[in-house]
């Protein structure tokens, strides 16, 4: 039995062309196909699949184990509701639907090429330009998050991805806070190699966001290996940031990250500020300019199989009706001068209804779309 969650899943799977309840399978095996393991962690295991209803490839995100009480699963469902509350943005990964299935939850968002910590394993040292681009985006992303009263409270490159044309893109909201309805949080969920030190004392704030956003930059950046506790934690926090981690590294950049990381939360730009900055505002009109190519292909490819087939169709309705009429003709000019077989008229006859048939398949595709 599926229980759809929050989206308008139940009607999605009462038309969907692929899945069939009396199989007895479960939904997800019956219109996905898993391609490879992306991850696991304590939320569960995620996976990049295809879908067999639309042709397209997400990210699914699929509960370890089964709720073990109500309490378990409205702690779970945080994320989805957090995901519906978002308006859609560039540089947020997005939510697509979630349901439950056997008392698991899955999540299906938008497949990224990779994450960055995984771009940084592998590169180790990332050319400044990149970094920039980066950084926009992951200011973008906050911002947008900040503007609707939502803080992430968990930046860092493991929950940051990247496309496979580089647009960075802010993900897994299971820890996300919400300034407006939200009472109640537990510092020890964020990641300590990125937390903001006053969070540890009191509840997240904007500012706390800030921080997180420049330390990983300075991650990225400098490839140096975050302490999680220990003297050099405080150190860093306390805006005592060695010089030797900027060796390389521009004067701009370098200022920014120690702006971001500034001890005092009122001593930190908003989102707003950082982007107003005179080196990142300089930067912006190229990178707005790519982000808005990057929409148009997105859109395109999205549409590109539903106009192949559009076509495909339309060319069916316009030329079988010639193909029936001239192969009348041809029948007509052979009546004169032959009289047709048993074979002949069954073979027309069955060519007549093919045609026939492939013309209202095409009509009713053209409808659909």
């Amino acid at each position: 039995m599926i229980t759809v969650s929050y989206t308008c899943l139940r009607c999605i799977i009462a038309h969907s062309p692929i899945y069939n309840p009396n199989l007895g399978t479960p939904y997800f095996e019956q219109c996905y196909t898993v391609e490879r393991k992306l991850g696991q962690g304590s939320f569960g295991e995620a996976y990049a699949v295809y879908c067999k209803e639309d042709g397209r490839r997400y990210a699914v995100k699929r509960a370890l184990d089964s709720f073990r009480s109500s309490a378990d699963r409205t702690l779970k469902l945080r994320e989805v509701q957090k995901h519906e509350l978002l308006p859609k943005h560039i540089n947020l990964v997005q939510f697509y639907k979630a349901w439950e299935e056997n008392g698991r939850l899955y999540i299906l968002t938008e497949l990224c090429e990779r994450s960055l910590l995984d771009y940084c394993t592998e590169l180790h040292i990332i050319p400044e330009g990149e970094i920039w681009n980066i950084f926009i985006d992951l200011l973008r992303a906050v911002d947008h998050l900040h503007k609707n009263d939502l803080l992430h409270v968990d930046i860092k490159p493991e929950n940051i991805f990247l496309t496979k044309d580089k647009v960075c893109k802010l993900g897994d909201f299971g820890l996300i806070f919400d300034l407006k309805n939200d009472t109640a949080y537990t510092p020890e969920e964020g990641d300590a190699k990125y937390l903001a030190p006053e969070v540890l004392n009191a509840a997240p704030t904007k500012a706390a966001d800030v921080f997180s956003i420049g330390i990983t930059i300075l991650e990225v950046t400098t490839d140096i290996d975050l302490p999680s506790r220990g003297d050099t934690w405080h150190q860093i926090r306390s805006g005592h940031i060695p010089d030797r981690f900027f060796k390389g590294v521009s004067k701009d950049l370098t200022r920014l990250i120690k702006w971001l990381m500034s001890p005092d939360p009122c001593s930190r730009p908003t989102t707003s500020q950082a982007l107003s900055d005179a080196a990142i505002a300089s930067r912006i009109p190229v990178r707005s300019a790519y982000l808005a190519y990057h929409r148009v292909m997105v859109t395109v490819s999205e549409q590109l199989g539903s106009v192949l087939l559009w076509l495909v169709a339309l060319a069916h309705l316009l030329v079988i009706p010639f193909l029936m009429f001239f192969d009348a003709l041809r029948r007509k000019k052979n009546d004169v001068c032959t009289t047709p077989y048993k074979g002949t008229v069954y073979f027309t006859v069955r060519n007549n209804f093919v045609h026939f048939a492939v013309l209202v398949f095409a009509f009713f595709v053209l409808v659909r779309l």
